[in-house]
């Protein structure tokens, strides 16, 4: 593990650490116990169940997008490789995607390059899914959620002015970025394109490129978006069925809960160890809008956050270990004419 990772690792503990401090510093532990005493936690192990379908269903939906590129790895090495990944992500944020290919590279001699770029077309997917889920969110509970998310921009911005100048900075910072790189490799052109690592960098970005498109050559394209769909379903379940094992919590409809679910993926997509301190304070800011004190909602999502975090660590561990200590696999290519 080199010094920059290291660096990012403890940056994102130290973020993490100062989320969680922030959203349970005037939080009553007494009143933890009290509730955790409540819990039934037969809803908990039924989540988890439904947690475990989602990633099966993931896995699947992998191997449809390796099939196009002329790969069939099993079921069962895909969703070694994903739940590794997940695994590895919890220790080392955003280095869960390269071993994932990895370890599906030793297992089903899949190209980590083809593999890669399949899943940065699921990750395209996957922030498809959310922001139509979050449209879907705001037309069902748009008093609520707009209220939210104006409140906690003017938190964080003076006033949306504010926040519109620093997209347009950003984006004026990337123009021009992006026009001297190319103005410089218009310059040095012939040197660049001849150099050995431009050609194996190339060579990379092309099979990354390949496994991005191979979206386009699905077998089964209905079965791919149903995939798709219920992998999305499934998290919102389980997140749902969380809700069903705490009284104070229990009477909140299906809004309720895919309003927790697309906040509670907001906070898992920030750049801390599985969305740590993130999670919890977005969740149970967005149940106050439902009439649940801040304790509570932060008791909510402590149970649903660690409860799947520590069955993902376990899981995860499990299924990286089999990976070191499984037996290499002769590749099994689909012949394409």
């Amino acid at each position: 593990m080199n010094l920059k990772v290291i660096i990012r690792y403890l940056l994102s503990l130290v973020l993490a650490t100062f989320l969680l401090w922030i959203g349970f510093k005037d939080l009553n532990f007494g009143e933890i116990w009290s509730t955790l005493k409540e819990v039934n936690f037969t809803y908990i192990f039924i989540s988890l169940v439904v947690l475990v379908i989602s990633h099966i269903i993931r896995a699947a939906r992998s191997m449809m997008l390796l099939q196009p590129l002329g790969y069939k790895p099993g079921l069962g090495n895909s969703f070694v490789a994903l739940m590794a990944g997940y695994f590895i992500n919890l220790v080392v944020p955003r280095l869960g995607e390269v071993t994932r290919c990895t370890v599906l590279q030793k297992m089903e001699k899949v190209p980590v390059a083809a593999s890669f770029g399949t899943v940065i077309t699921e990750r395209i997917l996957d922030l498809i899914m959310l922001v139509l889920l979050f449209l879907l969110a705001l037309v069902i509970e748009y008093d609520r959620l707009y209220n939210f998310y104006t409140s906690f921009v003017n938190q964080k911005f003076e006033n949306l002015a504010q926040l519109k100048f620093y997209f347009l900075l950003a984006g004026l910072v990337l123009v021009v970025m992006a026009i001297s790189s190319y103005i410089l490799f218009r310059i040095f052109k012939e040197k660049i394109v001849e150099h050995a690592v431009f050609k194996k960098i190339s060579s990379l970005v092309k099979n990354i490129w390949e496994g991005m498109l191979s979206v386009r050559n699905v077998s089964n394209p209905f079965l791919f978006i149903l995939f798709t769909v219920l992998i999305w379903a499934m998290y919102f379940l389980a997140a749902y069925i969380v809700l069903l094992s705490i009284p104070d919590v229990s009477s909140l409809g299906l809004a309720a809960g895919l309003s927790i679910l697309v906040m509670g993926s907001l906070g898992m997509a920030t750049p801390v160890q599985g969305g740590l301190g993130a999670y919890h304070i977005l969740v149970s800011e967005v149940l106050i809008l439902y009439g649940i004190e801040k304790s509570k909602g932060l008791i909510f999502a402590t149970i649903v956050h660690e409860s799947q975090l520590l069955f993902t660590l376990l899981l995860g561990a499990g299924c990286f270990i089999y990976s070191l200590i499984s037996k290499k696999k002769e590749p099994h290519k689909i012949h394409q004419t």
